[in-house]
């Protein structure tokens, strides 16, 4: 996998290429021919493929435009049924109540008691990181995911 260190400029034709597909085989494979397909996926890309888009959205630029266009709808925020601020007030998390996109990290519990372990969690990794190791709290969003809290979409 590429360094998310890399920059813009120094990623080839067929590594963005190669982006491409692997990006489409996890969001999106119908849109991709069967010898287009990866067979090798990581475990970390098939769970969250976080690095990939990431990687994606820092080289946007340097996709063709029909590649951008196929893109940009799977790097918009989700539109989730559901949302819960943590106990803390600083984090909103999103999450569907029915579905196939429930959240199921629990599997005994509803999608609500899923999301409140994640709330519950992401307030103590705060505690910890911020208020304990003195690193800086995320960046505000400017409102992107309905107001100011840190967006979790599950």
């Amino acid at each position: 996998m590429f360094c998310l260190s890399i920059s813009a400029q120094s990623l080839t034709a067929i590594q963005l290429d190669s982006l491409y597909i692997k990006f489409l085989s996890l969001r999106s494979p119908e849109l991709l021919s069967a010898n287009e397909r990866p067979v090798d996926l990581k475990l970390e890309d098939r769970k969250c493929g976080m690095e990939l888009v990431n990687i994606i959205k820092f080289n946007f630029s340097l996709f063709s435009g029909f590649q951008q266009k196929v893109l940009k709808p799977f790097l918009q925020r989700p539109v989730l049924d559901t949302s819960i601020v943590s106990s803390s007030g600083k984090f909103r998390i999103h999450f569907n109540t029915s579905g196939t996109n429930v959240p199921k990290y629990i599997s005994q519990l509803s999608p609500l008691e899923n999301a409140l372990q994640v709330a519950e969690s992401i307030d103590s990794v705060y505690r910890f990181e911020v208020e304990s190791l003195h690193f800086p709290p995320a960046p505000p969003d400017n409102d992107a995911g309905g107001d100011n809290l840190f967006d979790i979409y599950m």
